[in-house]
């Protein structure tokens, strides 16, 4: 018999809020549980900026700019860039990296990050949106091999079902799903994977050769993922060495503005927590502003970038001429995310616990009360995080105790307890 859930008497599957803040580095189930119970009305305006200072622009412009969300620890930094990464990732020609920056653009955790959450289905997608383009470039090429005949008469279906659809390459490589562009059949496949090479190392800044030729002992990786997208894309997680980290990052936003991407999206998180709480070094530091420069310079027009500080911080990062010259803090590239209020934190205890509701016809704050929820505000001093996590301890130690109500009382007897303790 399944065992009934101690939070049953809330009509509720489980406890809702998190144990713990939103972790420095990509963890998936984190940022999905994060996307599933963001309280969008809490950050109307904070989003509104978002979507009109820094997302419109550059997909609209073409404008490689960057952002800046500056809030105190705890505010909710985090669970905005996880936001608008999830809202940039629907989009069909953006190109969306939500990534915590670990200690540094060079370091593994970051290299393996961001090229994991990407997934093997955009990479093989590029491959695919790549080819479009080497295709139709090289196709007279391609049919050199036919008669002048035969060229003009299969050289307008071929290219115009390419044209309309990069997908119907696919059957050159693992044979046709629905239907058949018989005319492909003239397509030599080795030859094809020789013209694609070429066109790719014709591409100008892309510094990478791994990833774009081939060796005696190594098949270029681009265009692996064309016909072993599995292998392909281990052997990309694999080419980690310092040197090629961020060669590698910029190379995929090259080759992504090249397969017809409006633009890519790179959301640094956590650089504040790192700037500080890291224990950098003066000269790592210095080393971290030399990437991001390195990166954007190389990547100009082609990437937006948004991060993360603290007020206290902002004024240190200002400071620096080489990080500003990278990602200037001006004031229209400056977000304030400040500490919610008590209506905006009841909005958001609605929505943690409605996500977990086995009956929809309850109060929506069940079992907790208004002031309950604001003593809990009051107390942590509209830190948001701070204020699910204690959400999360008295809920649980509540359902132990099957108090069917807690009101300011009881919150007040749990912070009177844990002062003890």
């Amino acid at each position: 018999m399944e065992q009934k859930s101690k939070y049953e008497i809330y009509y509720l599957r489980r406890n809702p809020f998190p144990t713990k803040p939103i972790a420095p580095y990509y963890d998936p189930e984190e940022i999905a549980e994060a996307i599933n119970k963001f309280c969008e009305t809490a950050r109307k305006e904070e989003l509104d900026f978002i979507r009109n200072k820094f997302i419109r622009p550059a997909i609209e412009e073409k404008e490689s700019t960057n952002l800046w969300l500056e809030g105190d620890v705890g505010v909710g930094k985090s669970a905005l860039l996880i936001k608008c990464w999830d809202e940039l990732r629907k989009r069909k020609n953006v190109v969306a990296i939500y990534a915590p920056i670990y200690s540094g653009l060079r370091s593994e955790g970051f290299y393996k990050g961001w090229i994991r959450q990407l997934g093997i289905d955009f990479f093989e997608d590029l491959a695919y949106r790549l080819l479009q383009k080497a295709f139709v470039e090289k196709l007279d090429a391609l049919l050199s091999h036919l008669s002048p005949d035969e060229q003009r008469k299969v050289k307008p279906k071929i290219e115009n079902a390419v044209k309309e659809n990069y997908k119907v390459l696919r059957q050159i490589f693992h044979g046709p799903k629905i239907s058949e562009i018989k005319e492909l059949r003239h397509i030599d496949k080795n030859e094809l994977l020789r013209q694609f090479e070429y066109w790719l190392a014709s591409i100008p800044g892309v510094t990478c050769k791994r990833l774009i030729s081939s060796s005696r002992s190594n098949p270029a990786i681009i265009p692996l993922f064309l016909q072993k997208p599995e292998e392909a894309f281990k052997s990309l997680v694999d080419l980690y060495p310092p040197r090629y980290a961020i060669s590698v990052l910029q190379d995929i936003i090259l080759l992504s503005d090249k397969a017809g991407f409006d633009m890519t999206f790179l959301l640094l998180d956590q650089l504040d927590f790192q700037w500080e709480r890291a224990g950098w070094s003066k000269a790592k530091k210095d080393k971290i502003i030399l990437e991001l420069r390195t990166l954007v310079a190389e990547v100009s027009g082609k990437l937006a970038i948004a991060t993360t500080t603290y007020p206290h911080l902002s004024p240190v990062l200002r400071g620096d001429p080489d990080l500003m010259s990278a990602l200037p803090m001006t004031p229209e590239r400056l977000c304030l995310v400040s500490r919610l209020g008590k209506e905006a934190i009841r909005e958001i205890f609605a929505t943690y616990l409605h996500s977990e509701r086995t009956k929809e016809d309850v109060p929506e704050l069940l079992p907790f009360t208004v002031d309950a929820i604001d003593e809990i505000t009051s107390r942590e001093m509209g830190n948001t995080r701070q204020i699910l996590i204690t959400a999360h301890d008295i809920l649980s130690k509540a359902a132990d105790e099957k108090v069917k109500q807690i009101n300011r009382d009881y919150v007040k007897s749990y912070y009177e307890a844990k002062r003890r303790s």
